[in-house]
């Protein structure tokens, strides 16, 4: 703590970061001051919960882990079938394209999603709209995502700057198949990338953690990533993204998710040892020698 070294009346003393109070008659007499006011890292409520978790040890609070959504690539272009709600992600003309439109129930479906993607407006940072709809498997959510039509020449043409809110809004909470229409293959990447920024692994949300019977029936949300280049594919089940990609993907999305949990963290979770922890997974996952050089306690 850092110390201040005052001067009152030809009396000298120290004191710690707080006021000076009134100071004594006796000059030998030891000088009172005000106890100093530290700030806290979390809100209060957090406060017993983590000490119980071990988060000053260099663990992660479990409660902030509870609700992470799992994001996996595919080759497969999902359905309203498979998931309860579908988002499909692009530029205005690729989301009215015969692949996009087949991956939809029924005409009705169609001519209702083409008259709602006709009718939204982009600006310069996208739009998105979610309706329900009826299919044989019940009420489904639909979400449309229009990517803005004019980029910056130093931003990539996928427009990833937008995707990620816009993807993160539409989304929900409890998991979704996301299609995204490309103009290229090439564009596969960075919109990948800026599917995975909008699911962070860590949430330091101030609501209440759930109780623990509660959080042992909620699984965690899953969302599925899938990829479609209209002007690529031939019939309405083909893609021009290439198994090896979506797996390139993957690995390039798991890393940015492992960087923002650690970046997130707050730094008394994430300390040192909590850094080497880390590491010594890492090492163990892919079979590598790891050496600690680590000086005494």
């Amino acid at each position: 703590m850092a110390m201040h070294f005052a001067t009152v009346k030809g009396r000298s003393s120290f004191s710690s970061l707080g006021s000076l109070r009134s100071m004594p008659s006796d000059p030998m007499k030891p000088l009172r001051c005000a106890r100093p006011r530290t700030r806290s890292l979390l809100p209060s409520r957090y406060h017993s919960t983590i000490a119980a978790s071990g988060v000053f040890s260099g663990t992660t609070p479990e409660q902030f882990l509870a609700k992470q959504t799992q994001v996996s690539f595919t080759s497969e272009i999902g359905t309203l079938e498979s998931m309860q709600r579908l988002v499909i992600a692009g530029k205005k003309d690729l989301l009215c394209t015969e692949p996009v439109l087949a991956m939809l129930p029924d005409d009705a479906t169609r001519d209702l999603w083409k008259s709602v993607v006709e009718d939204m407006k982009e600006g310069n940072g996208g739009a998105s709209q979610t309706f329900v709809v009826a299919t044989p498997w019940g009420p489904r959510h639909l979400s449309a995502v229009v990517l803005p039509s004019k980029i910056s020449r130093h931003n990539c043409e996928a427009a990833p700057h937008a995707l990620t809110d816009l993807i993160a809004s539409a989304a929900g909470s409890k998991g979704a198949m996301v299609v995204l229409a490309l103009q290229e293959a090439s564009h596969a990447f960075a919109s990948g990338c800026a599917v995975a920024r909008a699911f962070p692994v860590l949430s330091m949300t101030s609501q209440a953690p759930p109780a623990e019977e509660e959080a042992a029936e909620e699984a965690p949300a899953e969302v599925r990533v899938s990829f479609v280049v209209p002007s690529a594919v031939s019939d309405s089940a083909a893609t021009a993204v290439s198994a090896a990609a979506v797996a390139r993907i993957q690995c390039a999305a798991d890393g940015i998710r492992l960087a923002q949990r650690l970046v997130d963290a707050p730094p008394a979770a994430m300390d040192t040892n909590a850094l080497v922890q880390e590491c010594e997974g890492i090492a163990a996952e892919v079979g590598c020698d790891l050496v600690v050089m680590r000086n005494a306690e």
